[in-house]
């Protein structure tokens, strides 16, 4: 039997206990005998699906397993718990499997358009940026010296690593093939082609924004220098948000809408990563970059979108507490992105020129819309947190207590 987590199994485990202390006559009552076939068949329909559904119908194929494992005792209870829990989610033949798993994949389908979107955009328009200026004569040595210099983003350790005596790499060199690189793969991503392994990729390569980062952060030292002042994590908080989201993408794969499903199949863009799994990485990638934001409002180099900070924690902390409250939170941020892009538009900017400086915020905007709409899940949600804590309490309170007597003397 699968293990899908306590929730289900709990409850169908106590339910099954409960019709064992009831004996026979609490199913006597219940005709199940004629729909055995019936269930067999949702049984082998179910076994069949993937392990990557959303969670309703994690949860229904959770306690139809373990209701299903009882099916070996005769006195029908497993039958029974099984009937039940088919028939408070509206399952009645294999039929409705089949649906409902249809049903689920298309909107895994929908969140990966979406991811692969934002995501696509954001390295488009940052590929293409990059690449007119360093293909540009009069633009190029700028382009080099803003990612070389004491304010860049190539520290000193890197740039000896990288362009180094025998490294055999300039910097313009390195950093053409790196924006053709991400303009390239931006258009596969939009596209849908070799989503999983480009977005691993990135899921990696994001984070070497981060220790690549030129940043003093000692007591007492006056680098002397426009540089980073701050952590490079807290500078750097957007890509490792966009490393999670990357993350995100690969565990539900580029969905029916891409070039993957049309060439490799149906099989090649199976979801790995559960919708449980997947959205709750989606909301800590995004609930972070929210708290680093409200936390540290007003210190260098920190992003924040929107004052007092204070804000932002209390939106964070909505978005990681689950169910409704999430979608709420999500949507109060796809607003307050929203208000942030349009006030960083220039007209004395080109389209191109525009886009770039907000590229980011379109990639995490795709995040959080996806979160605003439809539910996010219930791993690690308050909910989820309260019941493992009531769960484990419980679990604490019956192992102190005194075993049962086994044997009870004779009368």
């Amino acid at each position: 039997m699968p293990a899908y987590g306590p929730d289900g199994a709990v409850r169908a485990t106590k339910a099954v206990d409960d019709g064992r202390q009831g004996g026979s006559d609490m199913v006597a009552k219940i005709e199940i005998d004629e729909t055995k076939d019936d269930l067999r068949q949702i049984a082998k329909a179910v076994a069949l699906t993937p392990e990557s559904e959303f969670t309703v119908f994690q949860k229904i194929r959770m306690q139809f397993d373990t209701a299903m494992s009882w099916t070996s005792d005769n006195c029908q209870k497993g039958w029974t718990l099984a009937k039940r829990f088919l028939a408070e989610h509206d399952i009645h033949k294999p039929e409705d499997v089949v649906s409902r798993v249809a049903d689920s994949q298309s909107t895994l389908a929908q969140v990966a358009l979406s991811l692969r979107i934002g995501l696509g955009a954001l390295f488009v328009v940052g590929g293409f940026s990059k690449l007119s200026q360093l293909l540009s004569p009069a633009a190029s040595d700028a382009m080099v010296t803003s990612y070389t210099s004491t304010s860049g983003y190539i520290n000193e350790f890197f740039m000896g690593f990288l362009f180094g005596s025998g490294a055999g790499l300039t910097p313009w060199s390195f950093l053409t093939a790196l924006s053709a690189f991400e303009l390239i793969t931006g258009a596969m991503l939009l596209a849908g082609l070799l989503v999983r392994p480009i977005a691993l990729i990135y899921a990696f390569l994001l984070w070497t924004f981060v220790i690549s980062l030129p940043v003093v952060t000692t007591n007492g030292i006056d680098p002397g220098v426009k540089t980073y002042m701050a952590p490079a994590m807290l500078v750097q908080i957007r890509d490792i948000a966009l490393s999670g989201m990357m993350f995100v993408l690969y565990g539900l794969g580029s969905g029916i809408r891409s070039v993957d499903y049309r060439l490799f199949g149906a099989d090649a863009i199976k979801p790995v990563m559960t919708w449980d799994v997947a959205s709750l990485l989606l909301r800590l990638s995004v609930a972070v970059v929210l708290l680093v934001g409200g936390l540290f409002a007003g210190m260098p180099n920190i992003k924040t979108f929107i004052e007092p900070g204070l804000l932002l924690v209390v939106v964070a902390l909505a978005i990681l507490w689950g169910g409704l409250i999430t979608r709420y939170a999500a949507g109060f941020t796809c607003a307050v992105l929203l208000v942030y892009m349009l006030g960083m538009i220039g007209f004395d900017k080109g389209l191109i020129g525009n886009l770039n400086g907000i590229k980011r915020e379109l990639a995490l905007f795709a995040g959080v819309f996806v979160m605003a709409a439809r539910e996010c899940g219930q791993l690690w949600t308050a909910t989820d947190l309260a019941r493992r804590l009531r769960d484990g309490t419980n679990c604490a309170i019956q192992n102190l207590k005194p075993a049962d007597k086994q044997f009870e003397p004779a009368e």
